[in-house]
């Protein structure tokens, strides 16, 4: 198993313009997917990427690309447009005008809130939005997410996304002069 990171956007539109969708050629099956990173999500990197996927007789191979708008509208082309302007947030330059937008309400913002804090919040509220927005569309997509196993090391595997959004509510009871607090999920 070989993961290859490619980076330069050159590198990427020439991989796919000649990649296939999800064939088989000569015993080789490509298919695309999503791959969920969600070790990422402290930090700048996109919480999304594009794997492809090759599996021959012997072996499978994986390429990973950064997720691009010009990626997603070649790789999901056959998704209507209002489908893909879901997905668009979660690619480099929705993330990058995310990032723009927060460090101007930073500057604005008088609460006195650390800058790393203020942004990671700002990133995890937009990143909640995208992800509430294109929740309806889940199904049209493979995805897989990356977990780590051992330092350094990497499981990739198919994964899925319930229909269902947990909910937290509680309850204060007295019990003699004791205030008790009854967590419902």
């Amino acid at each position: 198993m070989a993961i290859q990171t490619v980076s330069t956007a050159k590198q990427i539109v020439a991989s796919f313009m000649f990649a296939p969708m999800d064939i088989e050629v000569k015993n080789i099956t490509t298919k695309h997917v999503l791959l969920l990173v969600p070790g990422n999500l402290a930090t700048v990197e996109p919480l999304l990427e594009l794997m492809l996927i090759s599996k021959k007789a012997k072996s499978i191979d994986y390429k990973v690309f950064s997720l691009e708008r010009k990626i997603v509208q070649h790789r999901y082309s056959y998704l209507p447009e209002a489908v893909l302007n879901f997905l668009y947030p979660f690619c480099v330059e929705g993330l990058h005008r995310n990032t723009q937008q927060a460090k101007e309400k930073l500057k604005l913002q008088r609460a006195g809130i650390n800058r790393d804090q203020f942004l990671y919040n700002a990133r995890l509220r937009y990143l909640s939005e995208a992800f509430e927005g294109f929740k309806p569309f889940y199904k049209l997509v493979s995805w897989y997410h990356k977990v780590p196993v051992h330092k350094g090391k990497f499981t990739l595997s198919p994964c899925s996304f319930s229909k269902f959004k947990p909910q937290l509510s509680f309850e204060v009871n007295k019990r003699k002069k004791l205030l008790e607090l009854q967590v419902i999920v």
